[in-house]
């Protein structure tokens, strides 16, 4: 399965105790398998 996320970098182990807490879902990593989604 091929996942994509808002990055241009390649993320193997995604840190979610760093993220920002103030955004719409939480904190966390978001991945979506629809590269359109991803890119905005």
């Amino acid at each position: 399965m091929i996942l994509f996320h808002g990055s241009d970098r390649i993320v193997m182990k995604p840190d979610i105790l760093h993220s920002r807490k103030e955004v719409d879902f939480g904190a966390g990593s978001y991945i979506t398998p629809i590269e359109e989604q991803a890119r905005s």
